[in-house]
């Protein structure tokens, strides 16, 4: 059947903007078979947003059979009018992040940027022009800001074998003669599940021996921008904050890392909470508004925002922060793991041999000590670039059988302390109890656990007057810089435990934005010995 050719002016959304009238890729794919479809997109900045959407949806990059496109980095397209006031490094960051996450579905089958290079001549022309640097730029100096680049759909090649392997965690960067910037975190702590002598399943031909100290191999890419690259910047520490309202509480916490870690960057995510975004025009930080999911009960939605926030980041170590840490000065005890936590002492996890099996693959030898096990990864921990880029990937979560874990443990095991212990040591990653996160329970200033001149405290229930950050009020100056939920997103009630249901996430949402794109689905056994009555909870 020969093709016909349909022309749409691709956009964000439906709408007329400027007087030309936009319309979204997905409409144009609808009803569309798979592998049906030739998109060519040329549309002078307008894509990334229209790129950004057909990342989170399977179904659409499904349809589609090769890609062809020109991008433009740093152009500010009418249609991308939300992200003018980004900053520079804010854009270009989102837009990388955005290209390099089409490998997912596709391969590169060629690019125009030889032909762009062999033109490139700066010590003849530069004498007769200006030549500033550009905004992106490979290692030498020459710019791709606009480029051709094709791409064939992964299933037409059929060469099941190049997408078995996992990508090589990224390489730790190099600390250069930029300013380093310090970190954040902290969260509470449940018991351990209780061992239990059921095998688990069988991973595929662990292997044998090896060494402890082994290091992963690295991966680097020559794509890099003025101020943001595809991998770990010199900056040392960037900062996640996991929130949902307490907005003066929110409002704190950002000027206070800015005020014990200038220079280090800041992302946002709200879990279907208030907005943030005028907050972080003003302060400089980016922010995300993610479906609500109660994603801290399962690592779907959990680890992939976390994921998410380190790719946009990009610094050696992300410190992740909830609304009630509290932050009282620089790091003094350097990282000197893979992750680091609140020291929770004796603290041990069930079923060590199913992820130690796991791990054989990336670490030889590996092993999940009873030390690694009594750091509490929760608000006020630290996670190494490498360690979040590949264990919290969507490919490495899936391999997990989460189901097997809860149904021989216990259900607690989909909470987010318990899921990142066992996706990190499923990758063979070292986890360390971490002094410079404290914890604060029933002595107003003598701490429970950590140092008392750590950086970061984490408070339970129990503290005496209540955790301070949640006692601020929001100042008359800052009540504009955030906003009330969405009406749709505050018709959820997402309260609830063992409820994450990928299909109406989808449905609701319309992609996989901000959770894992791989199918899940709790097992039956699961679900009837925590619901024998057959009334299974759910997000409405």
């Amino acid at each position: 059947t020969p093709y016909q050719s349909f022309r749409v002016c691709l956009g964000a959304t439906k709408a007329k903007v400027e007087g030309r009238q936009y319309d979204t890729l997905s409409n144009a794919l609808k009803s569309r078979g798979p592998l049906s479809t030739y998109v060519k997109i040329d549309v002078e900045g307008s894509e990334w947003t229209v790129l950004e959407q057909l990342g989170q949806n399977d179904e659409d990059q499904d349809k589609i059979r090769t890609l062809d496109m020109e991008i433009h980095f740093g152009f500010t397209a009418a249609s991308e009018y939300q992200y003018n006031s980004w900053s520079q490094k804010q854009r270009i960051t989102r837009e990388i992040t955005i290209l390099e996450g089409l490998k997912r579905k596709f391969y590169v089958t060629g690019t125009t940027l030889e032909v762009y290079r062999q033109g490139w001549m700066p010590q003849q022309d530069c004498p007769k022009q200006q030549c500033n640097e550009p905004v992106v730029h490979l290692a030498g100096g020459f710019s791709p800001q606009m480029f051709a680049i094709s791409f064939v759909n992964k299933d037409i090649v059929g060469v099941a074998d190049l997408d078995e392997q996992p990508a090589p965690p990224p390489a730790a960067p190099s600390a250069d003669d930029d300013e380093e910037a310090a970190s954040d975190a902290s969260e509470g702590e449940r018991s351990a599940p209780e061992d239990e002598d059921e095998e688990p399943p069988q991973p595929e031909e662990p292997a044998d021996g090896g060494d402890d100290e082994e290091e992963a191999a690295g991966r680097s890419s020559s794509l890099r921008a003025a101020s943001a690259s595809s991998e770990p910047t010199a900056k040392k520490y960037g900062f996640y904050l996991h929130v949902f309202n307490a907005p003066a509480a929110v409002i704190h916490q950002v000027r206070q890392v800015k005020k014990y870690f200038p220079g280090s960057p800041i992302y946002v995510m709200s879990d279907g909470g208030m907005s943030f975004d005028e907050l972080c025009r003003q302060e400089g930080c980016v922010f995300q508004l993610c479906p609500p999911a109660n994603d801290r009960w399962h690592p779907w939605p959990f680890l992939r925002r976390l994921y998410d926030a380190a790719l946009s980041l990009r610094t050696k170590y992300v410190i992740m922060l909830e609304p009630d840490n509290t932050i009282h000065g620089p790091i003094k005890r350097e990282p000197t793991a893979d992750a680091g936590g609140l020291p929770v002492k004796g603290r041990t996890f069930g079923g060590r041999e199913y992820p130690e099996r796991l791990a054989q693959e990336r670490r030889p030898g590996y092993r999940w000590t009873n030390k690694m096990m009594s750091a509490g990864l929760a608000g006020g921990a630290y996670f190494s670039y490498e360690a979040i880029t590949d264990a919290f990937s969507d490919e490495m979560v899936a391999k997990i059988d989460w189901n097997y874990l809860a149904e021989t443990r216990t259900k607690e095991i989909f909470s987010s302390d318990f899921a990142m212990q066992y996706a990190l040591a499923a990758r063979g990653y070292d986890m360390e109890p971490w002094e410079e996160c404290a914890q604060m329970e029933r002595s107003k200033d003598k701490v429970f656990s950590g140092a008392q001149d750590a950086a970061f405290r984490h408070y339970c229930g129990c503290y005496p007057g209540g955790k301070p950050t949640y006692n601020l009020q929001v100042k008359p100056k800052d009540r504009y810089l955030f906003k009330e939920p969405l009406p749709r997103h505050n018709s959820e009630n997402s309260n609830c435990q063992i409820c994450y249901n990928f299909t109406k996430y989808k449905q609701d949402w319309g992609s996989t934005k901000c959770t894992n794109g791989l199918p899940f689905e709790y097992s039956k056994k699961l679900l009837r010995t925590y619901f024998p009555d057959g009334k299974i909870p759910q997000m409405r």
